[in-house]
């Protein structure tokens, strides 16, 4: 039978009004050391969440909001974002409306117009390549075919004057 608040039952994990202060003092020290340890794993995921939306943010613009609005320019579409009314507006556009309408506008714009890939490219060096190759086996058998009709105008001019 252990009495509260003293031996070893009142020490670490029990209530810290029966254990002594010096107890009480380790415990908030190493929970703030373990604190400290988690804050600072935090702020490094922080660090590196903020560096990789930045990167997202530029590769959406990059690959998204730019061969965008090059498409719609070319094919004279404009497109506007629309903006909330400054002092005094009733209601600001949210941002489910803004997107819509700017789908809304995007949608004459061709939205996937992709520059030829690099397998294009090599498909057609190699067509090229079968086509010269075709080519030249069909210009070999027209020299065989006129160099058979003149051997055979040659033998029938001979057997005709012979």
């Amino acid at each position: 039978l252990v009495v509260a608040g003293a031996g070893a039952g009142a020490g670490a994990g029990g209530d810290p009004s029966l254990t002594p202060l010096p107890r009480q003092i380790d415990s908030l020290r190493s929970r703030v050391s373990s604190l400290g340890g988690e804050v600072e794993r935090c702020l490094s995921e922080a660090s590196y969440l903020a560096s990789q939306s930045e990167h997202l943010c530029r590769s959406a613009i990059m690959h998204a909001a730019w061969p965008v609005e090059a498409i719609a320019v070319r094919r004279g579409v404009t497109l506007s974002r629309p903006t909330a009314k400054t002092e005094g507006a009733a209601a600001a556009v949210s941002a489910a409306a803004a997107g819509h309408l700017l789908d809304v506008q995007a949608s004459a714009v061709d939205r996937i117009e992709r520059m030829p890939s690099p397998f294009l490219w090599e498909a057609l060096r190699d067509l090229r390549g079968r086509l010269d190759r075709v080519g030249g086996e069909v210009q070999a058998l027209s020299d065989r075919l006129t160099v058979a009709e003149r051997s055979r105008e040659a033998e029938a001019v001979a057997a005709a004057s012979g």
